[in-house]
């Protein structure tokens, strides 16, 4: 009798303990170990953006259905005045505009935002289209322009060079003959492998009295820029042969470094690694902006020089008998047949 009652308490005392534990772990634990996470909501446009948020879906639905009358009519009931987002409406504004065949007043939205410097959206594109509205009108000395700043502006060669064209073109019509013969120019120097390169430097020579095919004259400079550009645009053989013509004792003493430091590059690129290191070396101890791409690519040279050597040296030694190959024993497998009673 006593022996059950010693084991009905010790049955409640676990039965107890259990309930303490299930209480501390699950009741107290979040005010201990748990951590509420606040969620930031989400942000809110401000009312006057807010209830123009319906006009302006379905102005931009209308387009994207090919309906550009409709797009007109939301998108031109309202306007969101100073903000950056009205470049977006006049953007799909303009676009509803050709849609619907309306020439005069897409281009006179595409002006109202050109005029803004829109940076939202691609303002080189803008640019491109509203020299070509003006160019459609006989406006031709607004569309060059516009090509000109866009021409200025772009750090892509391609658009760049489209933009110099046009600024061409528009010369012609006007018979601005020095206007042609720089953009032809900054064509040929800037952007050598764009399209357009081959005839701009037809129009150099015929502008400048020189042969068909015969070189064009550039100052050290632009040779320079035209090098670099040709190395940039992947066409490192003749950025070296433009980078070569160069003689860099009669250059102006602040083009002699980059000279040394491009023909460094050029020559890594065409995968001759000792020449490059051969230029790359002197100017480790310079300028930090000629140093620092000189040393990061005399490394890149040393890496590869280093994986020919090793593979050339296991050639040799493999020919020479000083190196035998082996063959790396496996163990046999274990065989999965089951053998059978007998």
């Amino acid at each position: 009798m006593r022996v059950r009652r010693g084991w009905i308490i010790s049955a409640i005392a676990v039965v107890v303990l259990l309930g303490i534990a299930y209480a501390v772990f699950y009741v107290w634990k979040p005010q201990f170990g748990r951590e509420e996470v606040v969620v930031a909501p989400k942000p809110e446009a401000p009312p006057d953006l807010a209830k123009l948020r319906t006009s302006f879906i379905a102005g931009v639905d209308a387009l994207r259905r090919g309906d550009g009358h409709e797009a007109i009519k939301q998108l031109g009931a309202f306007s969101f005045g100073s903000r950056a987002v009205e470049q977006y409406r006049l953007y799909f504004l303009a676009q509803a505009h050709e849609l619907a065949g309306e020439t005069a007043p897409a281009r006179a939205t595409l002006a109202g935002l050109w005029t803004r410097s829109p940076r939202l959206v691609g303002w080189d594109q803008i640019g491109t289209r509203l020299a070509g509205k003006y160019a459609e009108r006989g406006d031709d000395v607004q569309a060059s322009e516009i090509a000109a700043e866009v021409a200025a502006r772009s750090d892509a060669p391609a658009v760049a060079a489209s933009a110099r064209w046009q600024v061409i073109e528009s010369a012609f019509v006007t018979g601005d003959v020095s206007l042609m013969l720089h953009h032809a120019r900054q064509i040929a120097i800037k952007s050598p492998r764009a399209p357009q390169a081959g005839t701009a430097l037809d129009v150099v020579r015929a502008l400048s009295g020189v042969a068909a095919g015969a070189p064009v004259s550039l100052t050290p400079a632009e040779r320079l820029e035209r090098g670099v550009a040709l190395m940039r645009d992947g066409d490192p053989q003749h950025a070296l042969d433009e980078l070569t013509a160069l003689d860099g004792a009669s250059l102006a003493p602040d083009l002699r470094q980059p000279l040394q430091l491009n023909r460094g590059l050029a020559l890594n690129q065409v995968r001759r690694y000792e020449d490059s290191n051969r230029m790359l070396e002197q100017l480790t101890a310079g300028p930090y902006k000629v140093a620092i791409p000189a040393i990061y690519t005399a490394s890149k040279n040393y890496r590869v020089l280093s994986k020919y050597c090793r593979m050339a040296w296991t050639k040799r030694a493999f020919s020479a008998g000083r190196l035998v190959p082996t063959r790396m024993k496996r163990s046999p497998k274990p065989s999965l047949r089951l053998q059978s009673r007998t």
